[in-house]
């Protein structure tokens, strides 16, 4: 008789979460989506698909883009605060971050997943050299430790950790080139 108690309250909570995930129905046409590289910071909230419990007008104040660098102002002070010693590393955590944003924002298809999964492996690459972790003074696991906090700061909004699960998804199964020795090329020239 107590199997039946327990029976019955899993298909209640499977219910439960099932209507919480049921898609809501789509009263327009969705807009096309832009092309790679079109949206800008500015735009990325709305090219993203609404979850049923967030305006799809709400705007995280977090993403004024001031300097037009193509990252929120909050994670460009946080990027200085965080590599203020090591330039390049600052230089590639600017570019990581762009990279993690673009994922969240722009990937819609495996194609994209692979170029901007590209993108995100140069610059793991380039954080984990043995150049940038000495010129930093710290060992490859606090470097580590440094980016996924970089990351989830960049990612700090239930917008962009949607879409960056939707990259996760599309780059499933996907391998990525190791950019050996010349992960740090773009970095060292002082391009960002």
């Amino acid at each position: 008789m107590k199997r039946w108690i327990f029976l019955l309250a899993g298909l209640g909570m499977l219910g439960a979460v099932g209507w919480w995930w049921w898609p809501a129905p789509v009263a327009a046409a969705a807009p096309p989506a832009p092309a790679p590289g079109a949206a800008s910071m500015a735009s990325m909230p709305s090219s993203l698909p609404a979850h049923p419990m967030l305006s799809a007008q709400q705007l995280d104040p977090r993403d004024r883009d001031e300097d037009g660098n193509g990252l929120p102002d909050h994670l460009d002070q946080y990027i200085a605060r965080e590599y203020a010693a090591t330039p390049i590393a600052r230089r590639t955590a600017q570019r990581l971050a762009r990279s993690w944003l673009e994922a969240a924002a722009e990937v819609r298809d495996p194609e994209a997943a692979r170029r901007v999964g590209q993108q995100i492996a140069r610059g793991i690459a380039c954080m984990l050299s043995p150049a940038v972790t000495a010129e930093a003074g710290v060992d490859v696991l606090e470097m580590r430790r440094r980016m996924l906090d970089t990351r989830a700061e960049a990612l700090a909004t239930p917008e962009r950790t949607e879409g960056y699960l939707r990259f996760q998804h599309y780059a499933n199964g996907l391998y990525f080139d190791d950019p050996g020795e010349g992960a740090c090329e773009a970095e060292s020239a002082g391009t960002a």
